[in-house]
């Protein structure tokens, strides 16, 4: 549990993650040299509790609460580890600015070898999964996890729950940050592991072998 007075909380806020800094339920700071602390603005004890459940629970890929904050005796928000790597967000900024590439050969070895075996080993569902919720450095990490949420159901249920959560993210940026039509999947589809190779292979073929990066995607006119 973590104590801070008003003088300490104004201090913290003159520290904002970035500018577009307020999220629906609460706002981010900069709290020590590799720690991050939420601010909530608005909470119920539904947030609360999951936030309780998941004090201190241990990840390789999902940036779990460490701390409660508490300001005269109310809780206001918690702290989590700053995520190691670079937020996905800018990454799709680079790639459409010209600045990086990533080919998808890469990416599936990435996402297929090192990220779902990850995923699989965790017990958890996954909500508000967006790129500015997802770094990637050696894997891929979640921030903003006070959401997710212990399964009741059985574990592979939840597994396909998560991996059509992030599927869903990952083939959004496809459609939306490229020229080229690509027809949306069913919710079936999307929880299948293989979505993502299966959907590049596609890809290949429609593209006549042309399209083998994101900047490519980005840039590629029918």
């Amino acid at each position: 549990m973590i104590k801070i007075n008003s003088y300490e909380l104004s201090k913290i806020k003159k520290n904002p993650i970035n500018d577009n800094n307020t999220g629906l339920y609460g706002s981010c700071y900069y709290y020590k040299k590799d720690e991050i602390i939420k601010i909530f603005n608005n909470l119920d004890s539904y947030i609360l509790n999951n936030i309780k459940l998941n004090i201190n629970r241990t990840s390789s890929i999902i940036i779990y609460p460490n701390d409660l904050v508490f300001l005269n005796k109310n809780f206001i928000g918690y702290t989590m580890d700053k995520a190691p790597g670079t937020c996905l967000d800018k990454i799709i900024y680079d790639i459409i600015c010209l600045k990086k590439d990533i080919a998808f050969e890469e990416f599936l070895t990435f996402f297929y070898d090192k990220f779902i075996p990850e995923l699989k080993k965790q017990d958890v569902l996954m909500d508000d999964i967006k790129p500015c919720h997802m770094f990637i450095d050696d894997n891929i990490y979640f921030i903003d996890t006070d959401c997710y949420e212990q399964p009741s159901n059985e574990s592979e249920d939840a597994f396909k729950h998560n991996i059509f959560k992030i599927n869903q993210v990952l083939m959004d940026q496809m459609i939306v940050y490229s020229e080229f039509y690509i027809q949306k999947p069913t919710l079936i589809e999307l929880s299948n592991v293989n979505f993502m190779k299966k959907q590049l292979h596609e890809l290949d073929v429609l593209t006549h072998g042309n399209v083998k990066t994101f900047k490519e995607l980005v840039y590629y006119k029918r």
